[in-house]
């Protein structure tokens, strides 16, 4: 949970767009009455001008919002509205209407709540905010705004100063029985389906052991459905598999080898795809990731190795960068899936033959993946 520190109270009183028509009024009023020598017309002027005095002082003696906290629970994602909660502490009863606005240094206006008034003490109120950028992001200042009671001077008061929060890449649906089709499977696992005759006849998921059956999720192959079950529960149920233990893949990407308009989307799919990879257990799953911070990981066992990762890609910027050193790759080693429009260079895998190359600059390579649904799941 990230929580943004509170920052000593500053109140700043300016005039409304009212205000400000409410003083040249008076004012017009008053020169108008004194030239004339109308005194009713300059009566009239001076009660405007000291109704505007009194409201330009009565914010600042009603300002009574003394302590206040951002919090955040989790990791937020680009695209996706991510809960916010507000701990405030008035030091009296706040019976007059005011709003409470929330910033992020992208200039988008993340939360305004609208509250007719607070109890004193201790309290909460609950709102979302919509990253639109992925890395370290400040979110803040906290103000509280009044323009009570007549709306012709407006009272700001900054409640928490700005901290940063680190959003992760936006994700979307992977369809995976495509992409895996495409893999080219090294010649290790081809042989697993050498049974009885020259080449066995292709069988989905004919050497992956039954594990247990759950819900239907988004993603999932309409062919782990389960129809007898489905009926009798009223609801979509499919079969859970454990992967055969020879399914290894090694991704590779470097960010700099995606056009610069391209780049985002390609991010994307990297975090998509590690998200799906370990939600669905489709096997062991080494990492070579070229940055101004190389990662070379030669597996992902958990969840907490995945948001290490995709901690590393919100933080990705331009820069020096450099392939982490290549560990234990034997010439029948697994297949390489690598993000990128270069297989030429000294830093290309070895084994091109046994490598599936991603080319977000020609769309007819990622069937299996729309950058349209950003954010819609994993």
């Amino acid at each position: 949970m990230s929580q943004v520190t509170k920052a000593p109270p500053g109140r700043q009183v300016s005039l409304s767009g009212e205000g400000m028509v409410w003083i040249l009024s008076s004012v017009g009023l008053l020169a108008v009455g004194v030239s004339k020598n109308i005194n009713l017309l300059s009566l009239l002027g001076c009660m405007m001008a000291c109704l505007l005095g009194l409201n330009l002082l009565l914010p600042l003696w009603r300002s009574r919002l003394s302590f206040s906290t951002i919090r955040v629970a989790g990791t937020p994602v680009v695209g996706i509205r991510h809960p916010v909660e507000i701990f405030l502490h008035p030091e009296k009863t706040i019976k007059y209407p005011f709003q409470i606005r929330l910033d992020d240094s992208l200039g988008n206006q993340a939360t305004l709540w609208h509250l007719n008034g607070l109890p004193a003490g201790p309290g909460y109120i609950h709102g979302f905010w919509n990253p639109t950028k992925r890395g370290w992001i400040a979110l803040g200042p906290l103000e509280a705004l009044s323009r009570y009671p007549f709306g012709l001077a407006k009272a700001t008061m900054r409640l928490a100063g700005g901290d940063s929060v680190l959003v992760h890449p936006a994700t979307a649906l992977i369809q995976w029985d495509t992409l895996l089709k495409v893999i080219p499977w090294s010649s290790r696992n081809r042989r697993q389906q050498m049974v009885g005759s020259r080449v066995a006849r292709p069988r989905p998921f004919a050497q992956e052991e039954f594990h247990a059956m759950r819900n239907f999720r988004p993603g999932d192959s309409p062919r782990l459905v389960h129809w007898r079950t489905s009926a009798r529960k009223g609801m979509l149920i499919v079969r859970e598999f454990e992967d055969p233990p020879n399914r290894e893949l090694v991704l590779e990407f470097d960010p700099l080898e995606t056009p610069d308009r391209y780049r985002e989307s390609a991010i994307s799919f990297v975090a998509s795809f590690l998200h799906g990879w370990f939600q669905q257990g489709h096997g062991k799953l080494s990492l070579r990731l070229c940055g101004s911070s190389p990662l070379w990981l030669a597996s992902v066992p958990d969840l907490g190795t995945v948001n290490l990762v995709l901690d590393w890609l919100a933080e990705w910027t331009p820069g020096k960068q450099s392939w982490p050193t290549l560990q234990n790759h034997e010439p029948d080693g697994p297949p390489v899936l690598r993000i990128g429009t270069n297989l030429e260079g000294a830093t290309a895998p070895s084994r091109k033959t046994e490598t599936l190359l991603i080319d977000f600059s020609r769309p007819e390579t990622i069937p299996f993946w729309s950058m349209d649904r950003l954010g819609g799941g994993k």
